[in-house]
């Protein structure tokens, strides 16, 4: 009897690049990070886009602990942000992702032109004030180094004909369906050439399966709207910008976005929703080990799961415009001096109770004489004015009482 002889490398090899199998299987269980970020930036919307790629199993496993445990549902910040409430004073530091996201697009992508060209003309004014000074230092002049230049306040309220919380749709959207379609259609072309169904199959049911699931994360995180809370972003010291979020009674609550403050589900619906991403990892579960078993045109999985991987990538890293995300504000002004300081009491002459909340981030050392005599002034004002509203109130809510048309009976219950 003779036996066969042990495979070659040269087969191994051939065997492997020619019907991947093995390493179909391991792709499906890696990049949930990807994943994770990619459903972020789809905040606010029941129908998330994300295509069906490699990452969902260890996705679909992540948030399941995060349904068991009460955890965030969304990514760690990214970025420095800071949100301060001017009506409470709360000041979160680096606590939301999407705010981060936010304000890192806000130079790039979304900033209104009419601060853009302040700050150009600012920093042209800058360059000139330093070209100055360098040639009086070559000159031999004794010379004073100019200050830098560089703080923009642009204030913004909420768009009051769009409707906060509903996300706009952009390129990012269109281009998410259109990468589904792509990988459907790359999925049909063994149904042509073979007869063989397995690779549509798979890829409509992950397709349908990641959709699931976001909407399922949609339902952990809530903002309120309607707020009339002022809030500012900004980066800190350093950063040459501070965006003024009016609260005029129309725009979104932030503190909801940096806190991502959860629905209270009762227990029953607690319950129903463990079973329903218990149901959702058993059936990522099954779709994995169909994927490893497997044995003819798994490359045409390969690619598109490939596909859907490169999407989410740049779905994860993609630059928006606050609309996309349910933030829909209307620009109003900019201000900006040619001090830090004269901006921030600008901006508290303009807006009141707002350039105060600044005033310890970017100056958080003694203040001069006179600028603390200023901000005492203005806060004093601030009091008088608050008082008089108040007062105003009261007066408004108190009515004259004829007391010979009340009955006897009830003239008792004033005394």
């Amino acid at each position: 009897m003779t036996s066969t002889p042990p495979p070659t490398t040269y087969t191994t090899l051939r065997e492997q690049w020619t019907t991947p199998t093995d390493i179909l299987s391991v792709l499906l269980i890696v990049g949930a990070d990807v994943v994770k970020t990619a459903l972020a930036q789809f905040n606010g919307q029941y129908f998330k886009p994300v295509p069906f790629s490699f990452g969902w199993v260890a996705y679909a496993y992540s948030y399941l602990l995060t349904t068991v445990g009460g955890l965030k549902s969304m990514p760690e910040a990214e970025f420095k942000c800071l949100l301060i409430n001017c009506s409470t004073g709360k000041i979160w530091d680096r606590t939301s992702w999407l705010l981060g996201r936010i304000l890192d697009c806000y130079e790039d992508v979304w900033m209104p032109e009419d601060v853009r060209l302040t700050v150009e003309a600012r920093d042209r004014e800058r360059q000139e004030m330093f070209a100055r000074w360098d040639a009086d230092v070559e000159g031999g002049v004794k010379a004073k180094r100019p200050k830098i230049l560089g703080f923009a306040v642009a204030v913004f309220r909420p768009e009051e004909t769009s409707k906060q919380g509903v996300p706009s749709r952009d390129n990012v959207v269109f281009a998410s369906i259109a990468t589904t379609f792509v990988q459907l259609g790359i999925a049909a072309v063994p149904c042509g050439l073979y007869r063989e169904w397995e690779i549509l199959v798979i890829t409509a049911v992950g397709t349908l399966l990641a959709w699931l699931m976001g909407v399922l994360q949609e339902r952990s995180t809530s903002n309120r709207r309607n707020t009339k809370k002022t809030f500012i972003l900004t980066k800190g010291p350093g950063y040459g910008h501070a965006i003024v979020i009016l609260g005029t009674g129309d725009g979104l609550d932030l503190d909801d976005m940096a806190n991502e403050v959860s629905f209270r589900e009762s227990k029953m619906r607690y319950r129903i929703s463990i079973a329903v991403d218990l149901l959702l990892v058993i059936l990522w579960t099954a779709l994995l080990i169909t994927t490893s078993g497997m044995k003819s045109n798994t490359w045409y999985l390969v690619g598109i799961g490939g596909i859907g991987m490169l999407q989410n990538i740049f779905i994860a890293g993609a630059r928006r415009h606050p609309s996309a995300y349910g933030l829909h504000l209307r620009y109003e002004r900019v201000i900006t001096e040619s001090k830090v300081m004269n901006t921030l009491m600008k901006l508290e002459e303009e807006y009141p109770n707002v350039g105060r909340h600044l005033l310890p981030i970017l100056f958080p050392g003694p203040l001069r004489p006179s600028e603390a005599e200023w901000w005492a002034r203005a806060e004093d004002r601030e009091g008088e004015t608050m008082l008089k509203g108040v007062e105003n109130a009261k007066s408004a809510r108190v009515k004259k009482v004829d007391f010979k048309s009340i009955p006897e009976r009830e003239k008792r219950s004033f005394f």
